[in-house]
């Protein structure tokens, strides 16, 4: 997520087209993805410990190539940002503004579907879940588990890509380090917590609860200039205690981190 905010505000920054940033960033997203499915799938390393290390070099990569490109700076200029639902100044002065959001929420959610669909409605989603689940199993099958864990890695690395561009091309308008980096960790936990279920992430409502959090304080701290820490912490505590709490059943060894093939 944070070389993808790095990478999508610098396109947008040099090339004024923050659609083409917005792209640019899934392919940085897919880049760092690429390392992590290599070391996972092919040389068969712990999946935790591979996504942890690559939560804490990113956040060093971003900043090293923001020095580079702007003259030592740690952050980048004020960006073109992407558009609203409606337009910058549809419905301002009524409270049908807090209808106009960032197209980035909209596209987050057919997202949601999509994806759900993908999951839990094709033969493709069957593949991927058995292959998650049980890959000895699914390879007996005539299932190409590595393309099949290749094509997913990736996929959720360009994702992740979109979602770092979307703050600092609709939230926050710049890429700043110390605003950027700050969720991955909390997502790494949430996802081992949930067990890899996609649905049992929505109970709760933690990840809205965290992001309304996160964009909650980035505004007024643009705005009004009020330091938003208690709000990040507090958005960080009750995600990780909603990812606790839904702990219900073992860990199997497909899902502990290690892969079974």
């Amino acid at each position: 997520m944070t070389m993808g905010a790095f990478t999508g505000a610098s396109v947008s920054y040099f090339t004024g087209n923050p659609w083409l940033g917005f792209l640019a960033a899934g392919v940085a997203g897919g880049l760092v993805a690429l390392l992590h499915a290599i070391a996972s799938v092919t040389f068969n390393a712990d999946q935790t410990i591979s996504g942890i290390a690559i939560n804490l070099i990113g956040p060093g990569f971003a900043l090293f190539f923001c020095r580079l490109l702007f003259k030592d700076a740690t952050m980048t200029p004020p960006v073109a940002t992407l558009p609203r639902l409606f337009g910058e100044d549809a419905f301002a002065g009524t409270p049908a503004a807090n209808l106009n959001v960032d197209v980035t929420v909209v596209l987050g959610l057919i997202a949601t579907v999509f994806i759900w669909f993908i999951l839990y409605k094709t033969k493709w989603g069957l593949r991927i879940r058995s292959v998650g689940e049980h890959p000895a199993a699914s390879d007996t099958l005539g299932i190409n588990v590595g393309r099949t864990r290749y094509s997913c890695v990736l996929a959720s690395g360009v994702l992740s890509g979109f979602g770092g561009a979307s703050m600092t091309l609709a939230i926050i308008s710049q890429f700043n380090p110390d605003r950027d980096q700050r969720p991955g960790i909390h997502r790494t936990g949430r996802r081992y917590f949930r067990q890899m279920d996609s649905l049992r992430g929505l109970r709760g409502l933690p990840a809205v609860r965290s992001g309304a959090g996160f964009d909650r304080g980035s505004r007024r701290q643009r705005q009004w200039g009020v330091d938003s820490e208690s709000d990040s912490c507090h958005a960080a505590l009750f995600s990780h205690h909603r990812g606790a709490d839904s702990v219900r059943r073992p860990l199997r060894r497909a899902e502990s981190g290690r892969p079974a093939l």
